[in-house]
């Protein structure tokens, strides 16, 4: 992953974190798709991906 997609990714999942929309949970569920909806326009589902991405990351390290 590049340095600039790499920090985009970091910074969605910080404000994700901030607006309490994820809070370290195991997997993206309906409710945080909703939240997702009501604070960004997600057409390309970058947010979702963003946690996905980030679920995926901390199963592979052993989390």
């Amino acid at each position: 992953m590049k340095d600039n997609s790499a920090e985009q990714y970091n910074k969605r999942l910080l404000n994700l974190k901030r607006l309490k929309i994820y809070n370290g949970e195991p997997e993206l569920t309906e409710e945080m798709e909703k939240q997702i909806a009501v604070h960004y326009n997600d057409s390309v589902k970058a947010y979702s991906r963003t946690i996905k991405y980030y679920i995926e990351y901390m199963n592979y390290n052993g989390r």
